[in-house]
């Protein structure tokens, strides 16, 4: 079987950030050793279509394969093994991911030559083992999720080499499993395979390969126990949880004649729900009109194109086998919000740290200063301090440098930041830079908001909270507007020449409305403001790219600070 992916493929979400995943890419493969070596063997990304159609993780995988067959021919595509990661989105519960992507962001961790772990390449050396047991096909996962699993090399029946769908399944609580997919097994075989060798005092096998009857997607605890999902293990409930999958080529090609018959796809299709709930002996077909999980805003014909696409999928991938990788010893981490990024990273009670080989405050950073007070929950990644650094509980710090004292409260997430004044975080804050490109040239924006305020919600004006307080307590305009808005696209945030002139306007700012000195005089669509949905779209990657750069070769010790 192969040692590498014919093709790492990513899918973004518009044009803007197809550019920003091709000069990561572009700078990770000349990171790596050519050929087999670095893992894959080239890449492509792709961004939905067609533009301004939310389409989802299905939609952007059809679209991806029908790519890649324009490119190559439908045979040589069907003769490859590809990881296919649906990358797009713009993290808005985790914005220190949005201006690069998710599946850039970096672990608090590094590799034999000091290099920083990003979500890929920690999914690159996951995936090995499974690869080398794979015939050609499509291995699909998410961007923002990474599955932790050891097997045993004792534990040899099992198999990727099969046509149809080989899933991977892990043992969950009911409680988690409520907002992921689950996979129903005979009991019989779950008692037979993993309960009985572990009950008569042997060893459960760490892998075993097992059909599945039938796919709930985000089931309640009630249809869960009326279709028989929950099962006992070491003492406890327990389900079998998605994530990854891989799909053979005969699949592909069914896929593809979907598509060819129905593009383009303007709804939004989940590569989850949506591919994987056809699957099984005793798939049921009611969720075809299920529009609870219809994204907000769809009108009544894409709804009913929804349940077109669910029909046609249900009709194609039904009658394909699909066989589930039940992982006894793994866990899924997902890693979508600000919230989960501190409790993985951070505390003790996560087994991320241990799994993941996280046991470091500080990573690839420097901190010159010997007063620092730092709690054992704090992560520095990329950063570089000089001045003396306290810190309360779990933070995480990335690509920051401070040349002052910093003092911060725990539940803060600083990213891309510099700044050389004193700095005091008195509320759990995430606050990032970004360089932009504006009709005046290179410009710097910081954003800030509290770890709570929810950067998703449409609301009006006047009942949107900033920095968990009411907005109109720090805006002297009347907030009357009839249309609803999101924190994420009110330009709140002030434009400036140089980083540290953006941070310092911000946290003045922020410090001003958590004190309630602060009034800001003129409007909200003021044209010397952004919004955080504004700075993405106006962001200059290459910058982005050349500050990390610049501050790692400080770090180093290859360069002097400014």
């Amino acid at each position: 079987m192969a040692s590498a992916w014919d093709f790492v493929v990513l899918q973004a979400g518009d044009e803007a950030q197809k550019v920003a995943f091709e000069i990561q890419m572009k700078a990770i493969v000349a990171s790596l050793p050519a050929g087999p070596e670095r893992g894959f063997i080239d890449y492509r990304v792709y961004s939905d279509w067609p533009p301004n159609a939310k389409i989802g993780g299905g939609g952007g995988t059809l679209v991806a394969l029908d790519a890649l067959r324009t490119e190559m021919g439908e045979e040589s595509l069907c003769e490859m093994r590809i990881l296919l990661l649906n990358a797009g989105g713009y993290c808005q519960r985790q914005p220190n991911a949005s201006a690069l992507g998710k599946i850039f962001s970096v672990l608090p961790r590094t590799d034999a030559h000091n290099n920083m772990y990003s979500m890929l390449h920690v999914k690159l050396d996951s995936y090995m083992p499974l690869l080398k047991r794979m015939r050609p096909g499509v291995f699909i996962a998410a961007a923002d999720a990474l599955e932790y699993f050891r097997i045993d090399e004792s534990d040899d029946d099992w198999t990727l080499d099969r046509d149809g769908f080989v899933v991977l399944a892990h043992p969950s609580p009911p409680t988690i499993a409520v907002n992921h997919g689950v996979y129903i097994i005979d009991r019989s075989l779950l008692v037979d395979r993993i309960i009985s060798p572990a009950s008569g005092g042997g060893r459960s096998p760490t892998v075993v390969s097992v059909p599945v009857e039938r796919v709930l997607q985000k089931p309640s605890l009630e249809l869960m126990a009326a279709t028989n999902a929950i099962w006992n293990w070491r003492g406890q409930d327990c389900v079998l949880t998605d994530s990854a999958y891989f799909m053979s080529s005969s699949v592909v090609r069914s896929l593809l004649a979907l598509y060819a018959s129905h593009k383009p796809i303007t709804c939004e299709v989940d590569c989850y729900g949506d591919f994987l709930q056809p699957l099984g002996k005793n798939a049921n077909m009611d969720y075809l009109t299920d529009s609870t999980r219809v994204v907000a805003g769809h009108d009544v014909s894409m709804i009913s194109e929804l349940e077109r696409i669910r029909a046609e999928l249900f009709r194609v991938l039904h009658p394909f086998p699909v066989e589930a990788l039940v992982l006894t010893n793994s866990t899924f981490y997902h890693i979508g919000t600000l919230k989960e990024l501190l409790y993985h990273f951070c505390d003790p009670q996560s087994q991320f740290q241990s799994h993941f080989g996280i046991d470091r405050v500080a990573t690839k950073s420097k901190l010159t200063n010997d007063r620092n007070q730092l709690s054992a929950q704090t992560r520095i990644m990329g950063s570089y301090l000089t001045g003396p650094t306290t810190t309360l509980g779990k933070t995480v710090i990335e690509f920051s440098h401070f040349a002052n004292s910093v003092d911060i409260v725990e539940d803060c997430v600083i990213s891309g930041c510099h700044y050389d004044r004193p700095l005091t975080l008195t509320i759990p804050l995430f606050i990032t830079t970004i360089p932009i490109q504006t009709s005046h040239g290179l410009r710097y924006v910081t954003i800030a908001f509290h770890l709570y305020d929810d950067l998703k919600k449409n609301a009006l004006k006047s009942a949107i909270s900033w920095l968990d307080r009411p907005l109109s307590q720090s805006i002297a305009e009347r907030l009357t507007d009839s249309e609803a808005v999101s924190l994420w696209k009110l330009p709140l945030f002030p434009i400036a020449k140089s980083m540290t002139e953006s941070f310092h306007s911000t946290i003045e700012m922020v410090n001003g409305v958590v004190s309630g000195n602060y009034v800001r005089e003129h409007g909200i669509d003021d044209e010397n403001s952004m919004s955080m949905a504004d700075a993405i779209r106006s962001k200059d990657v290459n910058e982005l790219l050349n500050y990390r750069a610049n501050l790692g070769a400080l770090i180093d010790g290859n360069s002097s600070p400014e």
